[in-house]
């Protein structure tokens, strides 16, 4: 009985030790968004320490992208704008967002090829390519960029943290397009 006692009183503490350090501005929970939001938007936000990732559903991609916290007020998303002499075949079903960095550098992109136009990884430019999810219909590329993009040392330690944080990404289909 006294050991029960000692749990209930145990689990009250901890969760007033979380209510408290949740505090009205220190966590955050998932927040889901077409467009870029600001840090003290996400700080409005009820505390839930157990999620930790800002959250974009791509429409064109049908792509659900889940990025680390400290990626708010920090990235862009836009879709790519494919050069104007690609050949219709080339085009054909081919979509991509473009992640960027506020000011512009480029830290990676997401191209969804469809299934009967896949040539395969080693028919891809000679960048560092990697297939982060397969549908049936689909195969979506992630493709790092060839050169580096910032132009202060501020920039590029920002830069070098984004592109560190890359793989703690996760992608997700949430509707087939």
């Amino acid at each position: 009985m006294l050991i029960k006692k000692v749990l209930i009183i145990t689990a009250i503490f901890v969760m007033l030790a979380i209510m408290v350090s949740c505090g009205e501005h220190s966590s955050v929970g998932q927040i889901t968004y077409t467009e870029n939001i600001s840090l003290d938007y996400i700080l409005s936000q009820p505390c839930n320490s157990e999620l930790l990732y800002i959250v974009h559903e791509d429409e064109l991609l049908g792509l659900r992208i889940e990025m680390p916290l400290t990626w708010v007020d920090n990235h862009s998303i836009e879709p790519i704008n494919w050069p104007s002499d690609m050949s219709a075949y080339d085009r054909a079903g081919r979509e991509g967002i473009n992640i960027r960095t506020s000011w512009g550098g480029l830290l990676f992109q997401i191209i969804r090829h469809p299934t009967n136009k896949w040539h395969g990884i080693e028919n891809l430019p000679p960048v560092r390519n990697e297939i982060i999810l397969e549908t049936g219909d689909y195969i979506f590329v992630m493709t790092w960029p060839s050169d580096v993009h910032w132009r202060d040392s501020d920039e590029e330690a920002v830069y070098r943290q984004m592109t560190e944080e890359i793989s703690d990404i996760r992608f997700s289909i949430y509707r087939t397009c």
